[in-house]
C-alpha cells in the first residue's frame, strides 16, 4: 500500500503559516490552487488594506487578483479556496468575511473555500477551512500545531495526526 493521503489543510496549512508569521501585524491573503494531479500551491495575494485597516481586514490587490485569475485560466488550473489570517484573532470566519463572501444567498466566488488562519502574539494557532451548505459557510477540517513539528488535521468531531 502507498503512503496515506494527507487531508487538504496538511499539505497547505505549513505554508500558510509561515506566510501569516512572516508578517503578524496585518491580515495575510491569497488562493490555494489545484493542479490537474491533484497537487495544491499557496499564491500570496497582496493585502492592500489601507494601514489603519490591515491588522482587522483584508482587502485582495484587485490587479494582481485579476492577472492570478487569468494566469490560472491559462495554466488551466482553478483556485480551491481563499485565505486569510486574523491578527489577535480567532479562525472562524468573522460577521465581515461572511458578509463579503456572500451576495443574494450564495457565494461570490462558487467553488472556493474560505480558509482562516489564528494568530496570537505573532504565532500561528490554529487553521480552518469552511465550504458553503447551502445557505452558510460551515466547518470543513481544522489543523493545529503541535509542538515538535507535528500536526493535528481532521474535520470537526475527529482529530488525526497527519503525516
Amino acid at each position: 500500500m502507498g503512503e496515506p493521503r494527507r487531508s487538504f489543510l496538511a499539505r497547505v496549512a505549513p505554508e500558510l503559516v509561515r506566510l501569516a508569521e512572516a508578517e503578524p501585524e496585518r491580515e495575510v491573503c491569497g488562493f490555494i490552487v489545484a493542479a490537474e494531479d491533484g497537487g495544491l500551491e499557496v499564491l500570496p495575494v497582496p493585502n492592500v488594506a489601507g494601514d489603519a485597516h490591515a491588522r482587522t481586514r483584508f482587502e485582495l490587490d484587485p490587479a494582481a487578483h485579476l492577472a492570478l485569475f487569468r494566469r490560472l485560466r491559462l495554466e488551466g488550473r482553478r483556485p480551491v479556496a481563499l485565505y486569510h489570517s486574523h491578527v489577535e484573532g480567532g479562525a472562524d470566519l468573522s460577521p465581515v468575511d461572511r458578509e463579503r463572501m456572500v451576495l443574494d444567498g450564495v457565494p461570490v466566488l462558487p467553488g472556493v473555500d474560505p480558509v482562516v488562519i489564528a494568530m496570537r502574539s505573532g504565532k500561528a494557532e490554529e487553521v480552518r477551512m469552511f465550504t458553503w451548505n447551502t445557505r452558510i459557510y460551515s466547518l470543513r477540517e481544522a489543523w493545529t500545531p503541535i509542538p515538535g513539528g507535528e500536526v493535528e488535521s481532521g474535520v470537526p468531531g475527529a482529530k488525526s495526526k497527519a503525516t
